[in-house]
């Protein structure tokens, strides 16, 4: 919903639809390689932000939308499960995981607030 998924790599493609499925989900990705990105992976087409879930966003700007902290959770929780990510790259409004351990708080304010409204996965290369 908003991303070229054409930049993202076949097995991220692949990691995605298993997470859905696990998730129960339908997943709307709003970023790919497109914007202002930290995490190299958004470039090599190894990480994504989703933005929506069942068809819903997830929030705005700061703040979660009332409803969706419960499925971001379930997203998040489902990525760990699948394993394969960057140590840093399962962030969201759930709060973060290392691994299967999670969710852990995001001790940075700034980096916590800009995962509010969206989920950050970063796979391994």
């Amino acid at each position: 919903m908003g991303a070229t998924l054409r930049v993202l790599t076949p097995p991220t493609l692949a990691w995605l639809d298993r997470l859905a499925q696990e998730a129960d989900v339908d997943i709307g990705i709003n970023a790919t390689s497109n914007g202002r990105h930290r995490d190299a992976g958004h470039y090599r087409g190894t990480a994504v932000d989703i933005g929506y879930l069942n068809n819903c966003d997830i929030g705005r700007a700061d703040s979660t939308y009332a409803g969706m902290q419960e499925l971001a959770l379930r997203v998040q929780r489902a990525a760990a499960r699948l394993g394969g990510l960057q140590t840093t790259g399962n962030l969201g409004p759930a709060g973060r995981f290392s691994g299967t351990e999670g969710p852990l708080p995001i001790a940075n304010k700034d980096l916590r607030d800009a995962h509010k409204n969206h989920i950050h996965l970063s796979l391994k290369p």
